[in-house]
């Protein structure tokens, strides 16, 4: 099933790269096209299972050379990139100097995408399926393992933003005055620094929404756990043992499922505590990297927020009037410094952004944490209640 996934995304990545090419590709150079045409056959070639077994890479080395290419080129090779644009109501950006934003210039962003979209899809089913078969097989799998794409999350945080960045001339027509009014223009803002605040924040926030698939799996399988309580009134190990793996075989990335079966599988109960070398230890040190990943990124936010704000200060300094030291005159002092504010729309961007990511991420590892102690809670009251009916 996963691979079957894996296959239809990468159709689905297939046609966007192909409709970002026909409206894009006229203005890039022949190496960048050969490029592409490696990527597409690298992407068709790893659909093959004996290519896919042999060479493990081909998939991912193929989707990162497509989306690369897809984010990039046209910044690089648009002919009005060096103009830059804010985003009208068409999908498209409206020239204007100085004011690049995510997307580029005149760019059909809609593509753009679907590429990124699609891309992280591919990534996120290949990284369970990998899981799964590395789970089956841990002496025969090669490459990287995960339960979390970090790539897919990148991709998936730059479809977000640049699906932002086509809102935001309805975002700003919204914006009431006030405090609402200046993050909206923070928002809108059109640097660099801008755009790489607003882009880190969403792959966070497409990391945490990979999670939260996930959890809502475990939920499910928690759920059919409480079906089986109720249907049966109690069930042996061997009958819970039996259900999880039943379960795990469709949601081989599930971390509830591991901590359940490890549960179950020892001592016939729950309250063992798991050993270092146990699947349910494993299955949880593979859910921490996961979560270091979305926690290691939110300093990142304020960082970029700060550096935005010292190299906006260093400007501004830089342009006083160079005779105030020597007693020049006529230094319009007010005039040099009238833009001042704007300098430190990246430090809000960056501080709120990480407040708003910390929050998120306390709020998906308590529920976790929560999910889990239920679920010892449930297996604890099935094995007692077999216990009592046995004793």
């Amino acid at each position: 099933m996963d691979r079957q996934k894996v296959t239809i995304y990468a159709v689905g990545l297939a046609g966007a790269f192909a409709l970002h090419l026909a409206i894009h590709a006229g203005n890039w150079p022949g190496p960048v096209l050969a490029a592409a045409a490696l990527g597409v056959a690298g992407l068709v070639l790893a659909q093959f299972p004996p290519l896919a077994l042999r060479h493990p890479d081909l998939l991912r080395g193929a989707v990162l050379l497509i989306g690369g290419l897809t984010l990039a080129m046209p910044l690089l090779f648009d002919p009005a990139a060096a103009v830059g644009g804010g985003p009208s109501g068409d999908g498209t950006t409206v020239g204007g100097p100085g004011t690049a934003g995510i997307g580029g210039a005149e760019a059909v962003l809609w593509p753009q995408i679907l590429v990124a979209f699609f891309a992280s899809r591919v990534l996120a089913s290949e990284t369970e399926a990998r899981f799964a078969a590395f789970w089956a097989d841990p002496l025969g799998t090669t490459g990287p393992v995960g339960v979390q794409s970090s790539l897919a999350a990148l991709f998936l945080g730059a479809a977000l933003g640049l699906a932002f960045h086509l809102a935001l001339p309805w975002l700003k027509t919204l914006a009431p005055a006030g405090p609402s009014g200046i993050l909206v223009t923070a928002l809108a803002g059109s640097t660099a620094l801008h755009s790489a605040i607003i882009v880190l924040f969403f792959v966070i926030l497409a990391h945490l929404a990979d999670a939260l698939r996930l959890h809502l799996a475990d939920a499910a399988a928690l759920a059919s756990l409480r079906r089986h309580g109720r249907a049966r009134a109690g069930g042996s190990a061997a009958d819970l043992n039996a259900l999880v793996a039943d379960e795990i075989a469709a949601r081989p990335s599930s971390r509830l499922l591991r901590l359940v079966a490890d549960w179950v599988a020892r001592s016939g109960g729950p309250e063992s505590d798991a050993g270092p070398l146990s699947p349910a230890a494993a299955q949880d040190g593979f859910h921490r990297a996961a979560r270091q990943f979305a926690r290691g990124l939110v300093p990142f936010l304020p960082l970029l927020g700060f550096l935005g704000t010292v190299v906006g200060l260093a400007a501004a300094m830089a342009e006083l009037p160079q005779g105030l030291g020597a007693g020049g005159g006529g230094a319009d002092i007010a005039a040099s410094l009238a833009g001042l504010a704007i300098k430190f729309e990246t430090t809000l961007l960056g501080l709120i952004g990480s407040i708003v990511a910390s929050l998120l991420i306390a709020v998906m590892e308590r529920r976790e944490t929560e999910l889990a102690a239920e679920a010892r809670r449930v297996v604890g009251a099935l094995v007692a209640t077999e216990a009592v009916r046995h004793g």
